[in-house]
Order: structure tokens, then C-alpha cells, then sequence
């Protein structure tokens, strides 16, 4: 997976309210991440290498399952 795919989708504007409001939970609901990404049709690789990244950078993604444990 090419990193620059990576650096484009994280520089599109309809992810910045996603990532700011990560900023301050530290985390990231899959499913919402998955809504905001469907329009660039990434591949299984390319969502990997985002989730990844996404995770080196401090964000913990959530699946359902885990935000009902959330207090």
C-alpha cells in the first residue's frame, strides 16, 4: 500500500471533523470512519494501512461491540 494514499485521504476536508473530535476522545468509531471514507472506494489494503496509521498516531478505533463497554 502506497503511504501517500494514507497522507491524501487523512488531508481531505470531510475527515477533519472526525479527526478533531478524535483529537480530544482519542478515539474513532469505526463505523463513522467507514461512512466518511466510502466515497474514495479504498481497498481492504488501503483501510488497513489507515487504520494503522490512525493508531500510530495515538487514535483508538472502536467497533460497536467495544462502545457498549465504554463507560
Amino acid at each position: 500500500m502506497a503511504v501517500d494514499v494514507v497522507d491524501t485521504v487523512l488531508e481531505q476536508e470531510e475527515l477533519r471533523p472526525l479527526l478533531d473530535a478524535a483529537e480530544t476522545s482519542g478515539t474513532i468509531r469505526r463505523v463513522e470512519l467507514y461512512e466518511v471514507l466510502e466515497p474514495h472506494d479504498l481497498g481492504p489494503l488501503e483501510l488497513e494501512g489507515l487504520e494503522r496509521e490512525l493508531e500510530a498516531r495515538g487514535f483508538d478505533l472502536l467497533d460497536e461491540r467495544e462502545e457498549k463497554k465504554e463507560p
